[in-house]
């Protein structure tokens, strides 16, 4: 339970310095927050929130599904080696 606890909070951690940087996001959240009020704020973070859940479960499938073709990931990985060194 305790491992269990850590590794949540060291998620938790890393999530939270990944939102430090000041992106489209999140100045326009403190626009909002700034020119109309708190709770117009709030409405697009949870928008926000909801569209990148969807956005992160479909990319894990996909990946899923590429990663249980290994002839594909394989292929795909090729090709990548030759995107970057062209």
């Amino acid at each position: 339970m305790i491992e269990l606890l850590k590794v949540f909070f060291i998620g938790f951690l890393i999530s939270f310095l990944g939102q430090l940087p000041l992106g489209n996001m999140n100045l326009t959240a403190t626009q909002l927050s700034v020119q109309e009020n708190l709770r117009n704020a709030w409405k697009y973070g949870l928008g926000i929130v909801l569209v990148e859940i969807i956005y992160l479960r479909l990319a894990l499938t996909g990946m899923d599904w590429v990663v249980e073709h290994k002839q594909l990931f394989r292929i795909m990985g090729w090709l990548t080696v030759i995107l970057f060194v062209e």
